[in-house]
């Protein structure tokens, strides 16, 4: 969002800056008073945006936020992780709670030092998360990306294993 709207800041400056340039040179090449009136509005039209940014850098408010993302993208990946080895019993339970800890602490240091987002920027987020499954991966996707023996088996896997062979006394 904030990327969204320092574009739309810097094309109303490159406007108002153009038109407040073509106002003073109408004036200067004596073409009437229209030139003087258009070139005053349009610069202080300038000068209130710039007094509008001026305290704040929304490309650095979104870089910030994109590091937030990216540090909580990987605590993702970490429990993740986590819990395949959980299902795979290569963890022991002490560590389970061990690493569980830690994952918890990072969330906390995480969301201590992150930007607060805006109502609006979070609404898009939860829409882009829910309704457009951004970053999201199907049940079928996210067995590609596990070992045969983790994955969740299949009505295929059924049909190709062997009949259990019985034996008469």
């Amino acid at each position: 969002m904030e990327i969204k709207r320092q574009q739309n800041i810097k094309t109303a400056e490159i406007v108002l800056s153009a038109v407040t340039t073509t106002g003073l040179i109408t004036s200067v090449l004596g073409t009437g008073q229209w030139g003087i009136i258009v070139g005053t509005i349009a610069s202080t039209l300038l000068l209130g945006v710039i007094f509008y940014t001026k305290d704040f850098d929304l490309g650095t408010i979104a870089e910030q936020h994109k590091r937030t993302a990216d540090e909580l993208w990987n605590v993702r990946e970490q429990y993740l992780s986590l819990l395949t080895d959980i299902k795979a019993g290569v963890i022991a339970p002490e560590l389970i709670v061990k690493k569980r800890d830690s994952l918890h602490q990072s969330l906390d240091t995480i969301y201590s030092t992150a930007r607060v987002t805006s109502g609006e920027a979070y609404t898009a987020a939860q829409k882009a998360l829910k309704l457009n499954e951004d970053l999201t991966f199907s049940d079928a996707e996210i067995d590609l990306m596990l070992p045969s023996k983790l994955r969740k088996p299949t009505a295929q896997d059924h049909s190709t294993a062997p009949e259990p062979r019985i034996s008469a006394p």
